[in-house]
C-alpha cells in the first residue's frame, strides 16, 4: 500500500567530498554531543574477501546497518541521530571496504561488492534478516542489498538517494560545477548540504562534524566514483528492477536538496510498491545535522510500527 506524507519541517541527505569533513572544530561550547561517541576503542572487524570491514554497534532492538553514503565514513554519522536511533534499534555503521579503518585490495569493486560486504557483515552478526538504511551512495548499496539478498531484508530506508541510470534527475548546472570540480572551497562544498542561510541562523551548525576524524582513502575515493558514475548512467541503476522489491520500504526527501532533487524520491516512489515517501520541507542535503531528532523519529516509527507512522 502506497503512502504519501507531507512533513512540513526538514529534509534528507546524500554525497559529500572529503576534504570537506575537516572543518573548524573550535566554536559553539553549549553544543554537546550525547552518548555517541566516536573511538577507536570501540572498532570491532570483520575479514571479507580482499579486505576487512570496521564496524561498531550501539544500542539494542532489531538490527539497522546503515549505509554511509561517497567518500565518507561511519564517523560521519550525526551523534545525535545515532543516539536517538539506537534507543530502540541495534546500530550498526561500518566503513566500506578501503575507508577509514577499513582496508581494500580489489581495485575493480563495484557498488554490488559493498552490498555483498553487507550480506557477509549480516552473516558475521548472525542476523537473518535485518533492516537496512541507505544515505545517499548507500542507498545505492540499500537498494541493491535489497534486489540481490530479498531473503535477508526485513524493511528498507532510502534517504535522499536515486534510482540510477536515465531516471535520475539532476541537479542545476551551478551544483553540478561545485561538485565536480577539485578547486572548489570547503564553504561551497557545505554549503550544498544545506538550505540558504542555514549557517548564519544556526551558529551550532559549526560543530556538526566535530566527531569526524577518520582517515580518508583517496584511491577508494575515486574507485567509488567510478562505480557511482556507472550507477548514473544510462544502462546503470535499479530502477528498471525496483518492481522486485517487496519489503515496506520508507522513502525520504525534501524540498531543499541541492544534490538530490526530492523528484528522484518520486521516482523511487513509483517504482517500489511497498514504499511510503516522507517529504520533508526546508531540510537539505544534510537533514540528519539539522533535524537529528525529528528524523530518528519518523525512521524509528516506521521501523518497529508505531503508531505515529
Amino acid at each position: 500500500m502506497k503512502n504519501f506524507i507531507k512533513i512540513f519541517r526538514c529534509y534528507f541527505v546524500i554525497t559529500f567530498i572529503p576534504f570537506f569533513f575537516y572543518c573548524e572544530k573550535n566554536s559553539i561550547s553549549s553544543y554537546e554531543y550525547k552518548d555517541y561517541k566516536p573511538n577507536s576503542d570501540s572498532i570491532l572487524y570483520l575479514e571479507v574477501p580482499n579486505g576487512k570491514i570496521a564496524y561498531r554497534i550501539f544500542g539494542k532492538g532489531e538490527p539497522l546497518i546503515m549505509c554511509m553514503g561517497y567518500g565518507a565514513n561511519m564517523d560521519m554519522w550525526d551523534t545525535r541521530f545515532i543516539s536517538q536511533l539506537a534507543k530502540f534499534n541495534q546500530i550498526v555503521v561500518f566503513d566500506y571496504r578501503g575507508m577509514g579503518f577499513s582496508s581494500n585490495t580489489n581495485m575493480n569493486f563495484r557498488l554490488e561488492t559493498l552490498a555483498e560486504d553487507v550480506k557477509l557483515l549480516c552473516d558475521h552478526l548472525g542476523t537473518e534478516r535485518v533492516n537496512v538504511l541507505g544515505w545517499s551512495m548507500g542507498g545505492y548499496v540499500a537498494q541493491l542489498f535489497g534486489l540481490n539478498y530479498p531473503d535477508r531484508v526485513n524493511k528498507l530506508v532510502l534517504y535522499a538517494t536515486d534510482a540510477g541510470g536515465g531516471a535520475v534527475i539532476n541537479p542545476e548546472q551551478e551544483v553540478m560545477d561545485i561538485l565536480s570540480d577539485s578547486t572548489s572551497s570547503d564553504q561551497q562544498m557545505i554549503g550544498l548540504l544545506f538550505p540558504d542561510h542555514w549557517f548564519e541562523n544556526h551558529p551550532e551548525s559549526k560543530e556538526y562534524f566535530k566527531q569526524v576524524y577518520e582517515p580518508f582513502n583517496r584511491l577508494t575515493i575515486k574507485l567509488q566514483d567510478e562505480a557511482v558514475n556507472q550507477w548514473l548512467s544510462d544502462d546503470g541503476g535499479a530502477s528498471g528492477n525496483l518492481y522486485k522489491l517487496k519489503v515496506p520500504t520508507l522513502i525520504v526527501s525534501g524540498d531543499a536538496d541541492q544534490v538530490v532533487l526530492f523528484g528522484n524520491s518520486e521516482v523511487l516512489f513509483d517504482s517500489i510498491a511497498n514504499s511510503t515517501l516522507i517529504k520533508m520541507k526546508n531540510g537539505g542535503h544534510g537533514l540528519m545535522f539539522q533535524y537529528p531528532n525529528e528524523l530518528a523519529g519518523y525512521i524509528d516509527a516506521f521501523l518497529n510500527d508505531k503508531d505515529s507512522f
